[in-house]
């Protein structure tokens, strides 16, 4: 299983440009308090975070193991960016935000590893 790389540099100027907005591991860090992780909810939020009322929903895996996806013009999902649990999510993202350039990706995670930020959408944390 890849490993997420610890040191993702979505600050850099260039990266920025593509209209991603994933966050550095330090920003992650400064807005966990906020947001937590996966973990840190109960069986019925972690369902309205896996989309339950949207058309994307994924029903939770058992065990500590997560499937997700990202929609990347790159070819790896780094710690600061922005995942789903939904590879239909993904493949939508990839076509109406990337205009079809890229591919979507996908890795196997902790649960621990995801940080809730909207339904169906999460930040990719260190492992912990």
């Amino acid at each position: 299983m890849p490993r997420p790389r610890q040191f993702h540099r979505p600050d850099d100027e260039a990266y920025r440009s593509t209209g991603d907005r994933s966050r550095s591991p330090k920003e992650i860090q400064e807005n966990l308090g906020e947001y937590g992780r996966l973990t840190d909810y109960g069986p019925r939020e972690q369902e309205d975070w896996f989309g339950k009322y949207t058309r994307f929903w994924t029903p939770i895996p058992s065990g500590n193991k997560v499937r997700i996806y990202r929609a990347t013009e790159g070819d790896e999902i780094r710690v600061g960016d922005y995942v789903t649990q939904n590879r239909m999510y993904a493949q939508e993202h990839l076509s109406s935000v990337l205009r079809g350039r890229g591919h979507v990706v996908t890795m196997i995670v902790n649960k621990s590893q995801l940080s809730p930020v909207n339904p169906n959408e999460f930040w990719l944390l260190p492992p912990k």
